[in-house]
């Protein structure tokens, strides 16, 4: 379905994808694998905070003077800023990523929280729009956002080796131990240390896995983004094919691990959530090993992200990618993933851009986990529908103006054939990954333009799935998606992008049979 493009306008564009594609293998009522249970972490009360600098000149005082070594009280000042960022929009949410070293908690730092998924808390939340928190450098310039915030006090990190004081004195490794744990200690907080080497500490590491509804088997959650945090100090990983990961830093002390299913060119958000997708695992010394079943919540979001990290990240042989972060005139794209059973119209996902946004606009990609009929889809329905509505980014993004004009036949064609040849990669064998096209709608242009010669049979036309079933000898092969992509990139309608295939690839020698093939797919009964 399409809309009018207008400036700042309301919702400019939706295409979607429809439930076309035949479940041949359906989710066993028995998962293996330990699931995530779905519970909410909940905000708690205000503690003390060891690294609030008012607590740090407290426990200084309370060391030795041995300890202290050539060191004052005058040293230990702020090395960072405890703030607290209010968006309440788009515009102001997206402002905050231009703070490139800073990390974002999702929940007040200095509260209690306990484990679970870290969700939107109306106490804390204006618009929808959850506020974050973040210790943030001294000497960081906080003008170049658009974000309310306020500084809510001052903190001190002893960090060995790295944190010079005023007196240009780096803190030694006993004194920046003595003092955290004095810290920790007048805050009530029982630290825990961890084994490590001389070397260092524990590089927090493990594995993530999601147990595939559609292959089977467990399968790593290729792309997940592993945080261990704990106070100023934060390292972070990406979990491999497999889903191993290893932190880029050490800890000493038991940290937090955060589970986060964005990356730095997309945000992943549930339902119609503005807040990112992010788990709170809490207090471990050592490696994190977990399985998720596939009826979870987490899996569904791993199906999604392991589409998503292909089409960003991987092999997709030269087609373009979609909007990714510093792109000029839009904001980072979102995929909304829709764990709750909502009316979605039998889409399996949609494409849009968000209204809400004034500046620039945020590529919306949705996501849905539940068929229309209220059963669940199998992950690899779910990696088609984000492949499908990713490749629309993909086309939005070379020529947003172009795209909106661009005929629905021709956006949906390259969409579902892109779906096609990308997720057959991934799930199926060459040959049987078999797609209910429609004929003038969802066509199958792009599979007969790679293929190898065949009878084609299609029995539905248009947008609804009428029922007419037509026959045709598909006589062309060769061309590979760029080519197609290329042509249809350049393309409003069926016409342009027929002749722009033969037009740009005349060495092709089959102009007869692409006429074919283009005006058997753009017939109805």
């Amino acid at each position: 379905m399409k809309k009018a493009l207008l400036f700042l306008s309301a919702v400019i564009f939706i295409s979607c994808s429809k439930d076309f594609i035949s479940d041949q293998i359906e989710i066993e009522p028995t998962m293996p694998g330990i699931e995530l249970q779905d519970q909410v972490a909940v905000i708690g009360e205000k503690v003390p905070n060891p690294y609030s600098l008012d607590i740090m000149r407290k426990a200084y005082s309370n060391l030795s003077e041995t300890t202290k070594g050539n060191t004052s009280i005058n040293d230990i000042q702020a090395t960072h800023h405890y703030v607290q960022f209010e968006p309440s929009s788009e515009d102001e949410l997206e402002s905050l990523y231009q703070l490139k070293d800073v990390y974002f908690y999702l929940y007040p730092i200095d509260h209690e929280v306990s484990e679970g998924w870290i969700t939107t808390d109306p106490r804390y939340s204006i618009n929808g729009f959850q506020h974050r928190w973040a210790y943030v450098p001294v000497n960081t310039d906080l003008t170049v956002i658009n974000c309310p915030f306020e500084i809510l006090y001052d903190i001190f990190s002893p960090d060995a080796g790295n944190t010079t004081t005023k007196s240009n004195v780096v803190l030694s490794e006993t004194l920046a131990e003595s003092l955290e744990q004095e810290a920790y200690k007048l805050c009530g907080i029982e630290e825990e240390p961890v084994a490590y080497t001389k070397a260092g500490g524990i590089r927090p590491n493990g594995k993530i896995l999601y147990y595939d509804s559609f292959k089977k088997e467990k399968r790593g959650c290729q792309g997940l983004s592993v945080w261990a945090v704990r106070g100023t100090h934060s390292a972070y990983g990406h979990c491999d094919s497999d889903g191993n990961f290893t932190c880029n830093d050490t800890f000493k002390y038991k940290w937090n691990y955060h589970i986060h299913y964005s990356r730095t060119d997309f945000l992943m958000r549930e339902n119609d959530s503005k807040n990112e997708i992010i788990y709170n695992y809490k207090g471990y010394k050592g490696p994190l090993y977990m399985e998720y079943g596939s009826e979870s919540k987490a899996a569904f979001y791993a199906a999604i992200l392991r589409a998503a990290i292909k089409y960003y990240y991987g092999d997709i042989e030269g087609l373009h990618r979609p909007p990714m972060e510093g792109d000029k005139g839009s904001a980072k794209l979102a995929i909304q993933a829709y764990t709750d059973n909502v009316d979605n119209g039998g889409n399996s996902g949609t494409f849009h851009n968000n209204d809400r946004f004034i500046f620039s606009p945020r590529p919306i990609v949705t996501i849905y986990r539940y068929k229309e009929s209220g059963s669940l889809r199998n992950h690899a329905d779910i990696y088609a529908a984000t492949i499908h509505e990713l490749t629309h980014a993909s086309h939005c993004r070379i020529n947003i103006d172009k795209y909106y004009e661009t005929d629905d036949i021709v956006t949906e064609s390259l969409a579902v054939g892109i779906q096609w040849y990308l997720t057959r990669k991934e799930y199926y064998s060459e040959e049987n990954y078999i797609l209910n096209y429609s004929r003038m709608y969802y066509t199958g242009i792009i599979e007969d333009l790679i293929d190898e010669y065949k009878t084609r049979s299609s029995k539905y036309y248009g947008e609804n799935f009428d029922e007419a079933t037509i026959k045709y000898q598909d006589n062309v092969t060769g061309y590979t998606p760029l080519e197609i992509e290329e042509a249809a990139f350049k393309s409003k309608n069926w016409e342009e992008w027929k002749n722009n295939i033969i037009n740009l690839y005349p060495d092709k020698k089959d102009k007869d049979n692409v006429y074919e093939a283009f005006d058997y797919w753009n017939t109805g009964m």
